[in-house]
């Protein structure tokens, strides 16, 4: 492993933790790999969620769209990807992060995919590129 890069928060940074120290890694903490804003407080926020599916571009007043998201997220993936061609790296995001991430290069993932991994905690995949290009996306069973 070459290289191990987090969202900041801390739950993310746990989560890969345990791999980095035994692999001997830093962790490379990366805002944007930083979970989704929502904005303001939401009652219903599995409504809310679909909502946002339904819409990638709807937001709350502070918060971010499923669209920005994605593109905050994909531009950290394409420059780690870029920093690091021919090895491999482990990334720690979040569930909403890592599944406009997955929408981004499977259009077919949407709400209905994204509320099956809500509780798979840790959810688990490998993302295998040919220099820039999307190869295989598989999920990791522990």
């Amino acid at each position: 492993m070459a290289a191990a890069y987090s969202s900041p928060y801390k739950r993310a940074v746990d989560t890969i933790k345990d791999f980095a120290d035994n692999s001997e890694l830093e962790i490379i903490t990366d805002n944007d790999l930083c979970e989704r804003r929502v904005g303001e407080w939401v009652e219903d926020f599995r409504g809310f969620s679909e909502k946002q599916w339904q819409d990638f571009d709807f937001k709350l007043l502070g918060g971010e769209s499923l669209r920005e998201v994605q593109e905050r997220n994909v531009t950290a993936i394409l420059n780690i990807i870029k920093n690091n061609l021919g090895k491999s790296v482990v990334i720690g995001t979040h569930g909403t992060a890592l599944s406009t991430i997955i929408n981004y290069y499977n259009s077919d993932f949407g709400h209905a995919d994204f509320l099956k991994i809500v509780d798979k905690m840790p959810y688990i995949l490998c993302f295998k590129f040919s220099d820039m290009q999307l190869e295989s996306i598989e999920e990791v069973e522990i």
